[in-house]
């Protein structure tokens, strides 16, 4: 059995949104409908093959799922939203389609030819078609076909320096600021900010060599937006996002390098819905078309429900993990019930783009909570990993008194994993063993050697973490200290490094009173590093250079005159740091001003080049 619905819709497009985008991509991708569909119009008069197009393909899916998740067929924006995929494009077409039995793109075709209007799609004036299939939980197979008229398709985003953020949030208490930097040359960034509303208007800014630009977020995007960015550099560079937040129940920061790259998959080992936690997801997609995301749960408590969503083109979407419930669902909405609801200790998350792909990111908030020391209301925030990895590398840890640090790992495989945690520190390497069973989340205590930890009272804890199958780790740390300037409450996280490199950058730190930034230099090699760090001031630059030696961990104290940092007083600065051997850099602050307070941890940017 099986149904079938047409529409056709004709418009003049204007494509204003579109204009700050880069270089038209090659089309990809393909599909059994489009070989039948174009052989269709070839036997049919000899008309011109239909080109595949991505955009397309991301609004068909979107509307297959739609269909599937209501169980009936009907026709809402489709055509609007193909016509956003072309460059003067001026006209779609969508059809739509159910079998009862499963996929069967044959049956389907066949259908369509046989109804006057849908044939009318197949054999009309268009350039481009993408196909997709999406199959309900009762077997029923949905199909959408999209048409589109246009001489060229639209610019995918742009790539090559150029960083994404998903995160961003203007409203009373925060403040969010955009540092760049491009060390060696002189030119522009053009930055394009996202809301829940679309595409704000573009802006460009001028750099300096060697100069670090702050960009004032909330005078660019307006009050309360939940905002997503996008800054792409005419020319080698590194952007930085802070975000200082004093609301409610959190004090604190946060603080990433950009994304270079949107990604069709993002992992997130840690995460958590206790009361004392506020998770959240937030999802930027570049592209003018709509796109299906699935999120993928896994819980300690071994439930592993899937949510799926729609992102609207060139928006920003945050999900509350709090909210919601431990069932599947098709078709749930952002604001209310994509999450797994409250009381769970332990959750981990695959977001995975079944279209184009997206940017992701995890804001985490502590609700006034005590580890030990004292209370805590910071936050803290990462990019997800694209991939399970078989290595994990960390350079920043501490297990003094007031440091609560942990390790989350998650296996998202069907294979039992073998884990080998490595740990580098004040008094050599110490390893740890464990196994994680498949689909599954566990925590490291890195403080309690009897939770496969190194133990307590150590100053300096590096850990390269491998694994007989491809896991993801992160790494969350939680403290009360007073690093010398006053107290600071606060919590900072990393996702590990899966690779080493000789070259980092940052654009956002500061030796000011009250801010306290450190480099964290893992060197996991047998033979010592020979290091070098460009520190990029208002007055120019300044060079400094050591070794660290083999199978260590070091730390610079940037705002001190030692010989490795800086010295006080400086902000804005940027530093480059290059060594002679692979290594793994963090950037950690601990500030107890009030206007930049909270403790961060930043993974830096490694290019080929600056």
């Amino acid at each position: 059995m099986g149904r079938v619905s047409r529409r056709a819709s004709t418009f003049i497009a204007t494509l204003v949104l579109l204009l700050a985008l880069g270089a038209s991509p090659a089309a990809a991708g393909g599909s059994t409908l489009q070989t039948l569909i174009n052989q269709d119009r070839a036997t049919n008069g000899g008309l011109p093959a239909l080109a595949w197009s991505d955009c397309l393909a991301s609004v068909a899916m979107a509307n297959a799922q739609r269909i599937a998740n209501q169980g009936f067929l009907s026709h809402t924006d489709g055509p609007t939203n193909d016509l956003k995929c072309g460059v003067g494009a001026t006209s779609a077409g969508e059809n739509v389609a159910y079998i009862s039995s499963g996929i069967n793109d044959t049956q389907v075709n066949t259908m369509y030819m046989n109804s006057p209007g849908h044939r009318a799609n197949i054999l009309g004036n268009y350039t481009y078609v993408a196909t997709a299939w999406v199959v309900a939980p009762n077997g029923y197979a949905y199909n959408a076909e999209e048409f589109l008229n246009a001489p060229s398709l639209v610019p995918s985003p742009p790539t090559g320096n150029t960083f994404y953020f998903a995160e961003g949030f203007t409203g009373g208490g925060f403040t969010e600021t955009l540092s760049i930097l491009m060390p060696n040359q002189s030119g522009s960034a053009t930055i394009d900010f996202y809301t829940a509303a679309g595409h704000l208007p573009t802006i460009t800014r001028s750099l300096t060599a060697g100069q670090v630009w702050v960009e004032d977020v909330n005078a660019d995007a307006g009050p309360n937006q939940q905002v997503s960015a996008i800054v792409a550099l005419s020319g080698p560079g590194v952007v930085e996002r802070t975000m200082h937040f004093n609301y409610g129940n959190w004090h604190g920061s946060t603080d990433v390098v950009g994304t270079p790259l949107p990604q069709t998959e993002w992992d997130f080992a840690e995460g958590s819905t206790l009361s004392i936690f506020s998770e959240f997801l937030t999802m930027q997609n570049p592209y003018p078309a709509p796109v299906v995301v699935d999120l993928n749960y896994a819980t300690d408590m071994g439930a592993h429900p899937v949510k799926t969503l729609t992102l609207a083109g060139l928006s920003r979407t945050t999900v509350a993990v709090y909210q919601g419930d431990l069932t599947n669902n098709p078709g749930c909405t952002a604001s209310s019930n994509c999450g797994v609801g409250g009381g769970i200790v332990g959750v981990s998350v695959q977001v995975k783009s079944r279209g184009f792909p997206i940017v992701v990111e995890r804001p985490f908030y502590v609700n006034g909570y005590n580890f030990g020391a004292g209370i805590i209301r910071d936050g803290h925030d990462a990019f997800g990993a694209n991939a399970a990895a078989t290595q994990w590398n960390f350079a920043e840890g501490n297990t003094l008194a007031g440091f609560n640090e942990y390790l989350t790992l998650q296996n998202p495989g069907g294979n039992w994993a073998n884990v080998t945690l490595t740990y580098q520190y004040d008094l050599g390497t110490a390893t740890r063993t464990l196994s994680l069973s498949p689909m599954s989340r566990q925590t490291v205590l890195v403080f309690d050697a009897a939770h496969h930890g190194l133990g307590a009272g150590y100053v300096g804890v590096s850990v390269q973490i491998t694994a007989d199958q491809p896991i993801v780790a992160e790494r969350p740390m939680y403290m009360v200290r007073d690093f010398g300037s006053g107290p600071v409450a606060g919590a900072h996280v990393v996702v590990g490094a899966t690779a080493l490199s000789k070259l980092f950058g940052f654009s956002a730190a500061s030796t000011l009173a009250g801010d306290n930034d450190y480099l964290t230099i893992q060197n996991p090699n047998g033979v010592a590093a020979n290091i070098s760090i460009a520190y990029y001031t208002t007055g120019g630059k300044v060079t400094k250079a050591f070794a660290v030696a083999a199978n260590s961990r070091h730390t610079v104290l940037v705002f001190s005159n030692n010989g490795e940092g800086i010295g006080p007083n400086l902000s804005p600065l940027g530093m480059v740091v290059t060594s002679d051997q692979p290594i793994l850099v963090e950037k950690a602050t601990y500030g107890s001003n009030p206007a930049s307070y909270g403790a961060t941890d930043t993974a830096a940017y490694s290019p080929s080049s600056f």
